[in-house]
């Protein structure tokens, strides 16, 4: 399994077609106990679900996969994104203890295949949210991002844009996440996680016309991700133009039924007074995977219940 290509269970994952991915992923795990993309594979559909009380077990698939495939950068790369999974859940006291321990993962991840542009782009995305005490900060993610440029230029420039993105020089970060050619680096998904970010960051701002642009870009360059739609339903639903958000959210559902366009679909239902519609699509929210944000579980729980309480 090369660093620049996916694992061949990658699409189902891609696709959060999460129940059809675990019984392939066991029937070759059952065939193969050792191999190394199934292996990485059944940690990637616990972290996509974000599947805290099977983090062991994550932890455990991570493990069998280094010790069965001790030349393997792709289960190495497993490692460390269990370990960060568990500092996220865990906060800044975890992030402290295991910090270097999810450092030196990724590193021998790259030492072992430099080519593995998704552990590269790992590393930077950990030092980015780890504080300077356990060894990250935006520094040492630029440093990275240039020791690539001799590896994939491409690659180095969104690197450069996510340490941009952080330092709020927003029309930088777009003109390098808009320049590379990322397909041979098997990048494209950071490509369009970086511009939904952007899309966001925009909206916060309350800057409406660069945020719609970076979606509708998003929209264009990755017609089959739900993320262009919800970006621009975000974007609809913060102007007030809720009958507009809706059917984007709508847009969205249909390439992905995510928990957080559930939620964001029902918040626009109760403004346009559906309130049946509302409640089914926060029951959705609240019951699907990856779980929603603890914020954002309080307010679906919250408006659920004042529904029930007017029924």
């Amino acid at each position: 399994m090369g660093g620049a290509t996916a694992h061949q269970f990658s699409g189902l994952i891609d696709e959060h077609r999460y129940p059809e991915a675990e019984l392939e992923v066991r029937a070759r795990l059952v065939a193969d106990p050792r191999n190394a993309d199934a292996l990485v594979a059944a940690v990637d559909l616990i972290l996509a679900q974000d599947q805290e009380a099977r983090l062991p077990e994550a932890a455990r698939l991570a493990e069998q996969c280094v010790a069965s495939n001790p030349g393997s950068s792709e289960c190495q790369e497993a490692r460390a994104n269990v370990l960060g999974s568990q500092v996220a859940h865990a906060g800044l006291a975890s992030a402290l203890f295991k910090g270097g321990a999810i450092r030196e993962a990724y590193l021998k991840a790259i030492e072992l295949d430099p080519q593995n542009y998704r552990a590269r782009m790992a590393l930077l995305r950990h030092y980015l949210r780890a504080p300077l005490l356990a060894g990250g900060g935006n520094g040492r993610a630029r440093e990275l991002a240039s020791q690539t440029g001799h590896v994939n230029p491409d690659a180095s420039n969104l690197m450069q844009a996510f340490c941009d993105a952080d330092d709020g020089k927003l029309p930088d970060a777009e003109a390098l996440a808009l320049s590379p050619n990322l397909g041979a680096a098997g990048l494209l998904g950071s490509q369009r996680d970086l511009l939904f970010a952007l899309t966001q960051k925009y909206l916060n701002e309350r800057r409406y016309g660069d945020s719609i642009r970076v979606a509708a870009e998003l929209r264009r360059r990755f017609p089959m991700s739900e993320l262009g739609y919800l970006a621009l339903g975000m974007v609809a639903q913060a102007q007030g133009k809720h009958a507009q958000a809706l059917l984007l959210f709508e847009s969205a559902l249909a390439l992905a039924p995510r928990p957080l366009i559930y939620y964001r679909a029902g918040i626009s239902a109760l403004a346009l007074g559906e309130r049946s519609r509302a409640g089914v699509a926060l029951e959705k929210a609240l019951a699907g995977r990856p779980g929603l944000e603890r914020h954002q579980r309080n307010d679906a729980e919250q408006r659920l219940a004042a529904l029930s309480g007017h029924t």
